[in-house]
């Protein structure tokens, strides 16, 4: 089943979990998900944003599949929904002070 694998992949992290069933109730399918997942990670590796011996591979795992779930949901808003998402960024500081 496609929707185990996604979160076998993104090992059972409850933010990736939501930002990926999300992507799936907004039509999205979860193979072509999973596809996205996959090279979204590929990517981030061949950045290699952290050095091998910082953390465990089980780790990098988990932090490369949060930040692709991430990515993905962010790349794939509508341009209404960017603009809340930005004013978001500019609003929120302002309430937590």
């Amino acid at each position: 089943m496609s929707s185990k694998r996604y979160c076998e992949i993104v090992g059972y992290l409850p933010l990736a979990l939501e930002l990926g069933a999300t992507q799936v109730r907004d039509g999205l399918s979860w193979d072509d998900l999973i596809v996205d997942l996959k090279r979204e990670i590929a990517d981030l590796e061949a950045l290699n944003l952290l050095e091998a011996d910082e953390i465990s591979s089980e780790s990098k795992r988990k932090k490369y599949s949060l930040i692709s779930s991430f990515n993905l949901s962010f790349k794939r808003l509508g341009q209404e929904k960017l603009e809340k998402f930005a004013w978001l960024g500019v609003l929120f500081p302002h309430f937590i002070l």
